[in-house]
């Protein structure tokens, strides 16, 4: 199976990048996601990682505390703005930063 922007988003519905500007309905934040052009290696990179972390939410039992505002490519690497505050899941995003980049 072919991983795309799609199929993430399906997979994976908490980590839709969200507007930080706040709608005026009771929605609270919403979903404006815009087209990525990752290559295939990039869509695999981004699916193992927001497999990680919500296998680390799962693990113990936790709601997913992950807030994806924008994920995009900075200079050559999948940059995945982010709002978390858990070490340890901050960490899995670095982890796989650092996989892409040939750093581990």
């Amino acid at each position: 199976m072919q991983i795309t922007q799609e199929s993430i988003h399906n997979r994976f519905h908490w980590a839709r990048p969200v507007d930080l500007v706040i709608d005026d309905s009771d929605e609270g934040f919403f979903s404006d996601v815009m087209p990525w052009s990752f290559n295939q290696a990039q869509l695999n990179l981004i699916h193992a990682m927001l497999e990680e972390v919500e296998a680390w939410y799962l693990l113990r039992n936790k709601p997913i505390e992950v807030v994806i505002v924008e994920i995009k490519e900075v200079q050559g690497h999948v940059f995945v703005e982010k709002i978390c505050g858990v070490p340890e899941v901050d960490d899995i995003f670095e982890k796989h930063r650092a996989i892409y980049l040939g750093e581990q």
